[in-house]
C-alpha cells in the first residue's frame, strides 16, 4: 500500500504488462445501502472502493488508507459530518473530501468549504455529477501535491525548533528586531482569514516561518510575526490585483447585460472555486472593487455575480452592501438587488444601444 490513494496492482498475461494503479475511494455513510449504490458505482468508475459505516472508524480508516478522496456523508450518527470533516483535515490532510448532505444550505455550504471540503453534493444527484467530482478532485490534489512536497523556493521562510524554554528565549534575546517573537496557529489563521490547518500547510511550504518550543510537559507552536505580516501584505497586493481583472470580466458581462455565479468568474480569472483559500481571496476582491464602483459611481458591481444556485443573492453580498451603507434597515432586499443591477446595465450600455435610444428620442421629439 502506497502513501498516495493508489494500489499498484501486476497484470501478467503473454507479454510483460504495466502496473496498473488503482486509487482507493473512502464511502462514509451510516446507510448500507447508500454505501452498497456508491461502492458499484465507484469501482464501474474504475475505483478501489472502501466502506465505513460508523463515525468512530472514520479517522483510522483514512489515516491508515491514505484514499485518493473521501466521499462523507453529512449526516453520521455519533458524530456529524461536519466534526468529521474538521478532524480529517487534521489527521488526514492528504486525502480531500467531498461532503454528501440532503441539505442545500448556503451557511452549512459555506462552513464546509472553510473547514477544508472540495466539493458538495446535494442528494439526489446524477452519477455523472459524482464522477465529475471524483475526477477534478484527485485531478486538483495531483497539482497541488508536488508543489507542496517540492517547493524550495530561495525566499522560503526557515523554520525554528527550540528544545527549551531557556534555549528559545535566549535565542530570541540574541536575534535583531524580534525575528523570532511568534503568535498561535489560531491568531494567525484569524489575522489571515484562513483555516488554521491552512496556515499550518503555508507553514510546512516554507510560505512562513514556524515556530516549535519545546517544554518538560508542553509544546508551542506559533507563526512568525514578522513572516505573518509579511504574508499578509503580500496577499493585500494579490487582492488588488485580482480585483481589476475581476472588474474587466464584471464590465464585459454588464456589456451583455448578463449576470451570472461566481464560480463562473472565478473561473475565467484562473481560480479554482474548489479551494476554500482561492474562494475567500476572490470574495475579498469582489469586496474591493465594489466599494470602490459603490464609491464612486453608486452601485456594487460584485450584484452581477451574487447570485446562488438557489435563484437568491447570496449573504455575503447584502452583508457588504450593510457595511457600505448602500442597504438600509426597512430596505427590501430583492428590490434593492434588482436596482443595482438596473444601475449597472444602464452604466455599461454599449455605445450603440445609446446611438440607437437617442435616435428614437429625436424621431418621437420631430413627432
Amino acid at each position: 500500500m502506497s502513501a498516495s490513494g493508489t494500489t499498484a496492482v501486476d497484470v501478467h498475461g503473454p507479454r510483460a504488462a504495466p502496473r496498473v494503479v488503482v486509487r482507493r475511494i473512502l464511502i462514509v455513510d451510516h446507510d448500507r445501502e447508500i454505501i452498497r449504490v456508491l461502492s458499484e458505482f465507484v469501482a464501474m468508475c474504475g475505483y478501489e472502493a472502501h466502506k465505513v459505516e460508523d463515525s468512530r472508524q472514520v479517522i483510522p480508516g483514512a489515516v491508515e488508507l491514505k484514499p485518493a478522496a473521501i466521499l462523507l456523508d453529512m449526516c453520521m450518527p455519533g458524530k456529524s459530518g461536519v466534526e468529521l470533516l474538521g478532524e480529517l483535515r487534521k489527521e488526514a490532510p492528504e486525502s480531500p473530501v467531498i461532503m454528501i448532505s440532503g441539505q442545500e444550505d448556503i451557511a452549512l455550504i459555506r462552513k464546509v468549504f472553510r473547514l477544508g471540503a472540495r466539493d458538495y453534493l446535494v442528494k439526489p444527484f446524477e452519477f455523472a455529477q459524482l464522477k465529475r467530482s471524483l475526477e477534478e478532485t484527485i485531478a486538483q490534489e495531483a497539482k497541488v501535491r508536488p508543489l507542496e512536497e517540492n517547493r524550495t523556493s530561495e525566499h522560503a521562510e526557515e523554520s525554528r525548533n527550540f528544545a527549551s524554554v531557556a534555549e528559545y528565549l535566549g535565542a530570541y534575546r540574541d536575534s535583531e528586531h524580534g525575528q523570532l517573537a511568534f503568535v498561535p496557529i489560531s491568531f494567525a489563521a484569524e489575522y489571515l482569514g484562513m483555516t488554521p490547518t491552512g496556515v499550518t500547510q503555508l507553514a510546512r511550504r516554507g510560505e512562513m516561518r514556524e515556530i516549535v518550543v519545546n517544554g518538560p510537559s508542553k509544546r508551542w507552536i506559533g507563526i512568525g510575526i514578522s513572516s505573518l505580516i509579511k504574508r499578509h501584505e503580500h496577499a493585500g497586493e494579490f487582492v488588488l490585483h485580482l480585483a481589476h481583472r475581476v472588474r474587466a470580466e464584471l464590465e464585459s458581462l454588464a456589456a451583455q447585460r448578463r449576470t451570472c455565479r461566481l464560480l463562473e468568474v472565478m473561473v475565467s480569472v484562473g481560480m479554482n472555486p474548489r479551494v476554500p483559500q482561492q474562494r475567500r481571496i476572490v470574495h475579498d476582491a469582489l469586496e474591493v472593487l465594489s466599494e470602490e464602483s459603490y464609491r464612486g459611481e453608486g452601485f456594487l458591481l460584485s450584484a452581477l455575480c451574487s447570485m446562488t444556485s438557489l435563484g437568491v443573492p447570496s449573504n455575503n453580498f447584502f452583508g457588504l452592501a450593510v457595511r457600505l451603507g448602500a442597504l438600509r434597515a426597512g430596505m427590501d432586499h430583492m428590490g434593492f438587488y434588482k436596482d443595482q443591477i438596473r444601475k449597472i446595465f444602464r452604466r455599461f450600455r454599449p455605445a450603440a444601444a445609446e446611438e440607437s435610444q437617442g435616435t428614437r428620442q429625436d424621431t418621437r421629439v420631430k413627432r
